[in-house]
């Protein structure tokens, strides 16, 4: 096995995989890549506790964020099947196909379908797309503004 298999040692490493994982779900929104994305981007808080010198009270501050929360929640039960912890609401995701007659207005031409992701984040229906590129920029911003 070569080394580069260890190369991602950072939560910047882990940012820029996501950054990798989020181009391929657009590229391709297959079940596969949806939870190398929710999976990699979970662990990037992991990442940030253990392999770098950022602040554990910012880190701790940060993973409150409701977002970031909702985040862990879709790479825990992605990896694990199942919440482990009972104070939280158990996401739901829901994956569709979208033509001309059920898509929203203006989004589809006549013929073409468009795979739509929902996700449902503790009670609140959101875009699974929009939620990835929500939680990009909440890391490049923390770690942007945290990293020395």
């Amino acid at each position: 096995m070569t080394p580069e298999f260890f190369s991602l040692k950072t939560p910047r490493d882990m940012l820029e995989k996501a950054k990798r994982e989020r181009l391929r779900l657009a590229e391709s929104p297959t079940v596969d890549n949806a939870f190398n994305f929710f999976v990699t981007a979970r662990h990037i808080v992991d990442y940030a506790k253990k392999a770098s010198p950022i602040n554990q009270f910012l880190i701790n501050n940060f993973e409150q964020d409701s977002d970031i929360k909702a985040l862990c929640d879709i790479g825990d039960k992605g990896k694990h099947l199942t919440l482990t912890r009972n104070d939280r609401i158990d996401p739901v995701a829901e994956r569709k196909l979208a033509g001309l007659f059920n898509a929203p207005y203006g989004t589809v031409s006549f013929g073409q379908t468009v795979i739509v992701w929902k996700l449902e984040l503790d009670g609140k229906r959101v875009d699974l797309f929009e939620f990835a590129d929500t939680i990009i920029e909440k890391w490049e911003k923390f770690l942007s503004e945290n990293e020395q």
